[in-house]
C-alpha cells in the first residue's frame, strides 16, 4: 500500500468528540477513517431523511397544533429541502410525528423550551473537546429538568432489545456528562404504528458516562499511536462490505473497497 507520508500531528483535523463519532468507531471503525482521516463519508438515505423530518413535524405539531392538511403541507415542504425520493415517506412521517406527539402529550410534555440544545466541555484527561445536540428540553422554573431524543424507525419489538438502543442510550449518556448529572433524559421511539417512551434510570446514566469516557480516551490513543493514514487505516481489518454501515444511494461502498485496496490514497 502506497500511503507513506509522515505526520508528527494528529490527522483528525478540527476534531470534537460527539456521540456519532463514538459510536462510529465503535460499530464500523473503517467508516470512521473513511469519513475523519480520508474526508469521504455514506449519503443520507430514505429513512434517515424521514426521520429528520419526523422530528421537525413534531416540533411543529406541538408548537402550532395545525390541521392534518397544514401538517402534510408542513411535512412536504420538509421532504422537499432534504431531498427525499420516495414520496410515499411523506404519509408515514405524518404518523410517526402523530405518535411522537401523543407520546409526548400524554405525560404533559407539551412545546419543548429548547430545541437541539448544545452539551459541550473539555474534560481534563483529554485532548479534544467534545460536543453534541439534544432534541427536545423542558424547563422548571426556569431550569432544564428533562430532555427527550426522538427516534424514528421502522419496525420495532416491545421491550426494545439491548442490542438495539445501546447508541442511543450511549447518547444520552454522553449529553448527561456533560448537562451537570441534574436532569432526567429518556428515549421516544416511534414507528407510523406504535410509540415506545423509555426514561433511563439515573444509575444506568452514570454507567453509561463511565462507557462514553473510556470510549474517548481510546479513540484519542488511537490518534495518539497514527502518525500517517496507513496506521490509521491499518488498525482495522478490511469491512464487511455488506453491512448497512457502508451502503448508501450512492459510490460509498465502491470506495471503500478501493479504499482498501490501496486505489484512495489522499483521501
Amino acid at each position: 500500500m502506497q500511503l507513506r507520508e509522515q505526520n508528527s500531528k494528529s490527522l483528525l483535523k478540527n476534531f470534537k468528540h460527539s456521540p456519532s463519532s463514538l459510536n462510529l468507531l465503535r460499530n464500523a471503525p473503517q467508516k470512521f477513517v473513511a469519513k475523519k482521516i480520508f474526508g469521504f463519508d455514506s449519503l443520507s438515505n430514505d429513512n434517515m431523511k424521514r426521520g429528520t423530518v419526523a422530528e421537525y413535524a413534531c416540533r411543529y405539531l406541538l408548537a402550532k397544533d395545525p390541521t392534518d392538511d397544514q401538517l402534510i403541507n408542513y411535512i412536504k415542504k420538509w421532504w422537499i429541502r432534504e431531498e427525499g425520493e420516495n414520496d410515499k415517506n411523506i404519509q408515514w412521517i405524518f404518523d410517526c410525528a402523530k405518535l411522537f406527539a401523543k407520546g409526548l402529550e400524554e405525560r404533559q410534555l407539551k412545546r419543548p423550551e429548547v430545541y437541539q440544545e448544545k452539551f459541550s466541555g473539555k474534560l481534563p484527561f483529554l485532548k479534544y473537546e467534545s460536543h453534541g445536540f439534544g432534541d427536545f428540553t423542558y424547563l422548571n422554573n426556569n431550569e432544564p429538568y428533562l430532555t427527550v431524543d426522538l427516534k424514528s424507525t421502522g419496525a420495532f419489538k416491545s421491550p426494545l432489545p439491548e442490542s438495539y438502543k445501546l447508541d442511543h442510550y450511549l447518547q444520552q449518556c454522553f449529553y448527561y456528562g456533560f448537562s451537570g448529572k441534574k436532569r432526567k433524559f429518556a428515549l421516544l421511539y416511534a414507528t407510523n404504528k406504535k410509540y415506545i417512551y423509555l426514561e433511563i434510570p439515573k444509575k444506568e446514566l452514570e454507567e453509561g458516562w463511565d462507557i462514553v469516557q473510556y470510549n474517548m480516551r481510546h479513540l484519542e490513543k488511537l490518534d495518539s499511536m497514527c502518525k500517517s493514514k496507513a496506521d490509521w487505516l491499518n488498525l482495522f481489518p478490511y469491512p464487511d462490505t455488506d453491512s448497512f454501515y457502508f451502503k448508501d444511494s450512492g459510490d460509498f461502498n465502491k470506495k471503500i473497497k478501493q479504499l482498501y485496496k490501496g486505489v484512495i490514497q489522499n483521501g
